[in-house]
Order: structure tokens, then sequence, then C-alpha cells
């Protein structure tokens, strides 16, 4: 998901001032689409605190595509956050999951990974173990 499609969500849901900061903040950062918008969502939340994010969490947590289940030579895969190291993945909703992760299991549902709990961030890196 691009900056730029949440950038016009907030619009819509929060008002074009709302989405200017967004777009702002956004464009401070160098590097890839998902370091962009989670960083200008976390400066979103320093300023008008979480309970404004959550509608947007969810639903660019219901936007990001989950990579389909795969094995590699026979070896099990491990799982890694991409928001791990993010403020925003440490804010549980009604699971232990970030907002996030929590839009797309709410979405999708824990079938890519079934042997996994559902506390683990849905949205992985497929690494072999």
């Amino acid at each position: 998901m691009k900056p730029d499609h949440i950038e016009r969500l907030i619009s819509s849901v929060a008002g074009e001032g709302l989405a200017l900061m967004f777009k702002r903040y956004s464009m401070q950062v160098d590097g890839d689409d998902t370091e962009r918008l989670v960083y200008a969502l976390e400066m979103l939340e320093k300023i008008f605190g979480l309970p404004t994010l959550v509608p947007i969490l969810k639903f660019v947590g219901k936007q990001i595509e989950t990579p389909s289940y795969a094995e590699l030579n026979g070896d099990k895969l491990a799982v890694e956050c991409p928001f791990k190291d993010f403020l925003l993945n440490k804010k549980p909703l009604e699971s232990s999951l970030c907002y996030l992760c929590w839009g797309g299991l709410y979405k999708h549902g824990n079938v890519y990974f079934s042997e996994q709990k559902e506390d683990r961030c849905h949205f992985v890196v497929l690494q072999s173990v």
C-alpha cells in the first residue's frame, strides 16, 4: 500500500488538514513505502493520539497483501514481523497483534500459517529456518 492511498483515505475520513500532515511526514523518510507509511502514522499518533488512527490502521492492515503459505526445500518457514521495530506494533487491539496485523487477520483469518499462534504477526517476511 502506497502512502498516497493512505493520504486519500485520511482525507476522506479525517479531513484535508490531517491528510496534508500525513503527506508531509511521509515525505520526510527516504525509506520504502512501508517505512514512510509507518513513520507518518507514528507522528500522527504522537500528535492526535491512537484513537484517532484506529479506523485508518484497520484499513491499512486489510489492504496489505499476505504472502501465500510456502515451504522452502521442505523446511518450515520462520516468520518475522516487518513492523516489529515500530511503535505501532506495540499497540494491541482485542488480541496481542498490532493494529496492522489485526486488520489483516480480521480480513484473511490465520489461514496461511495455521501452526502459528495468533499472537504472532500475520504479515510476514518468509525466511528458511
